[in-house]
């Protein structure tokens, strides 16, 4: 038994005693070094983590500004083409501001040159009779109105005074 060689053997115990002890040690120790690496990693999973996450951020922030400037373009190119005044122009180019697709300019722009034909209709004079005058009533209502002015006057002379010399 364990006491019965400690008794005849105390060398041969203590020298077990003492591999045990080193063995153990040596194990504790590579379980303290793993803890400490385990800790260190999980703290550069954190700072990866934190930097992925950014840069997942600014990948999308850039995407999200290539977009806006591509539709920039093609909303300046489809303006400058178009025939509107200047005015009009910055008010369809206000209204695509920062937008990240197109759709809808060539929309924006008729839907522009319809107001501004709308406006420059309104300003027209409208309803005040035809523009090519009547002949035959115009030389009738001249010549009533000689013959009230001038109840004397002849046939001839309202004639005269119609057609002129």
């Amino acid at each position: 038994s364990l006491e019965i060689l400690r008794e005849r053997r105390p060398d041969l115990v203590k020298n077990i005693e003492t591999g045990v002890k080193a063995v153990i040690i040596q194990e504790v120790k590579q379980k303290v070094e793993l803890e400490e690496r385990v800790k260190e990693l999980e703290t550069n999973i954190g700072t990866l983590t934190t930097e992925r996450d950014e840069l997942k951020g600014r990948i999308t922030e850039a995407e999200k500004a290539q977009r806006i400037a591509e539709a920039k373009s093609i909303v300046d190119e489809a303006i400058s083409k178009s025939e509107l005044p200047e005015a009009a122009k910055v008010r369809i180019a206000e209204k695509f501001t920062g937008a990240e697709k197109a759709e809808g300019i060539t929309e924006a722009i008729k839907a522009e040159v319809d107001y501004i034909a709308a406006l420059k209709e309104s300003g027209k004079v409208k309803g005040l009779g035809a523009t090519v005058p009547d002949e035959e009533a115009s030389k009738k209502a001249l010549r009533e109105s000689g013959k009230r002015l001038h109840p004397e006057w002849t046939d001839a002379q309202l004639d005269t005074f119609v057609n002129g010399r």
